[in-house]
């Protein structure tokens, strides 16, 4: 019985080897081991998408989809479907939804949803609602951005690279509740503008100060004396605060200005370089070397004298000068519209913020920390490149040389901003994103533009930042309450004192006098608290 169950172990044994060796022999002519087959029946890991930088965060966002609702201004009738949603998706596992409002109600749908506690998870919150972004937050329905900064490391790169954010945009309470927009802005972006193939013409130089720009004015209407050598198409509130900076006041300030020299704020009303700045102009007019309609033309209007030669200097935005050029390509191929220096006693233009007054708020509910992490991503450089390019190759090329070329255009062609917006949903509007890629198309200077930029950046020609200050909420009830009558009644005194030929220092005592009752003091002392308070601060 032993041997036979022997017999039977010792049989199966020799076909068990004479089956691996078949196997092995099998495996040898098919050129694979039962290692590798193992291996090839195993799941694969598929190597995770690069995205870029995105500062130390990780994609995706979340482990399942979350969906986040926000707000547009825009006329498309639709975002959502749009292209950079569907990749903000892919990435993240967050699902963007866009309430569209058009952009002639978009401001007061916006402070209707603040006001009543309404809001989307994202919500833009733009200079004029602050107060009600700060109070919503101290009521604990807007999220404090600083106290998430753990595990937002954008936030924390920001804060790094701009201190004063958190001494010039907290609430009164210490907290910052809207996360900051930040380089958005070029460095020169107005200015004024000459028509340099009118100037070569006649052997005009450009100017490099206001007696040059003054004697320019004289010789080509002396050249052209039934002509107005200046125009302007910006209305007398816009006017004065752009030139402001001109004669030493801030165009965000308009009003008050910080005096460096005392470390205190003045009023602008009544200082000598306001006096200055409108008896300058009101010299310019006396001489017919102003358009009489330079204070209330319309663009149209301002348009047809710029492009029939009706007037060779004006101030505006830079990218007029590509437009008119453009326009004009076939009637008047030589038109060459220039940037100038600025002029005035202080000669400085513009300054245009780092870091705005503006940004997004997150509501405090069971998403808001995928939505901080959301707003951080965008802020990354993979997320401002996202929302402000797209992607290689999806939305973009880029040449040998490094030019880039957006895909759905002829070649050569630079799309605009908008037209971005209506291809793909890049730039939405209000500031879905919270910064812009520099090599973004906002940023892709014509030659033109460059010149402009280095002109001033090289020379030093732009106003220095004023402290950014922190108002109480009564501070801010009187500051809203006296700020838009005090604009008007000085925009309103400019325009009569320079129209008037005969305005001279009558006018301007009497104007004096009138600034007792606009509540100048009041304000004046508001800034001066205030800035002991931020010079206080740590």
């Amino acid at each position: 019985m032993i041997k036979r169950v022997l017999s039977v172990v010792l049989a199966i044994t020799i076909v068990l080897v004479l089956i691996s060796g078949c196997a092995k022999d099998t495996a040898e002519v098919t050129g694979t081991t039962t290692q590798a087959a193992a291996t090839s029946e195993a799941p694969t890991t598929q190597p995770k998408p690069d995205y870029g930088d995105t500062g130390g965060l990780t994609l995706p966002l979340s482990d399942k989809v979350v969906t986040v609702t926000t707000v547009a201004q825009t006329n498309c009738a639709s975002l959502s479907d749009k292209w950079v949603f569907e990749e903000l998706l892919k990435r993240t596992n967050v699902k963007v939804e866009v309430t569209c409002f058009p952009t002639a109600s978009y401001a007061d749908k916006v402070k209707v949803m603040i006001s009543s506690g309404s809001m989307t998870d994202i919500s833009p919150v733009g200079t004029e609602g602050q107060a009600m972004i700060d109070n919503s937050g101290m009521a604990g329905k807007v999220v404090a951005i600083n106290k998430y900064a753990d595990m937002l490391p954008n936030y924390r790169k920001l804060i790094e690279k701009y201190p004063y954010i958190t001494k010039s945009f907290s609430a009164s309470d210490g907290n910052l509740y809207y996360y900051p927009s930040h380089e958005l802005n070029r460095d020169v972006n107005h200015g004024y503008l000459f028509r340099k193939d009118i100037f070569d013409k006649n052997g005009i130089k450009a100017w490099t100060n206001t007696d040059e720009f003054y004697a320019a004015l004289k010789k080509l209407k002396e050249i052209y004396p039934d002509k107005y050598p200046f125009t302007n198409k910006n209305l007398a509130n816009a006017f004065f605060r752009y030139i402001a900076p001109n004669w030493g006041f801030q165009y965000s300030t308009w009003g008050v200005y910080y005096d460096y020299s005392s470390n205190t704020w003045k009023p602008v009303a009544t200082d000598t370089n306001f006096k200055d700045m409108v008896s300058f102009w009101q010299k310019l007019y006396k001489e017919k070397l102003v358009d009489p309609e330079f204070l209330t033309n319309t663009t149209q209007t301002w348009t047809t004298k710029m492009t029939t030669d009706a007037s060779f200097v004006t101030f505006d935005w830079i990218g007029r000068m590509e437009l008119l050029a453009a326009q004009l390509k076939d009637t008047n191929p030589g038109f060459d519209l220039r940037y100038g220096l600025p002029i005035g006693p202080v000669a400085k233009n513009m300054y245009l913020a780092k870091v705005e007054r503006r940004g997004l708020c997150v509501t405090d509910n069971d998403k808001k920390e995928v939505v901080l992490k959301l707003i951080d991503y965008f802020s990354s450089p993979s997320g401002t490149e996202l929302l402000t390019m797209g992607a290689e190759g999806q939305t973009y090329t880029k040449d040998n040389d490094g030019k880039f070329n957006y895909i759905g255009y002829d070649a050569g062609v630079v799309p605009g901003i908008q037209d971005l917006e209506d291809k793909y949903g890049l730039f939405i509007q209000p500031l879905l994103y919270t910064r812009m890629d520099a090599r973004s198309v906002y940023f892709n200077y014509s030659a033109r533009e460059k010149e402009a930029q280095d002109m001033l950046l090289q020379s030093d020609k732009i106003i220095k930042q004023e402290p950014i200050l922190i108002f109480t909420k009564e501070e801010q009830e009187m500051n809203a309450k006296v700020f838009p009558e005090l604009r008007k009644s000085m925009e309103e005194f400019a325009s009569t004192f320079i129209l008037d030929s005969n305005a001279g220092e009558a006018e301007w005592e009497a104007w004096i006098k009138k600034t007792e009752t606009l509540g100048l003091k009041e304000v004046v002392d508001i800034y001066n608290a205030a800035q002991k308070r931020y010079d206080a601060a740590k």
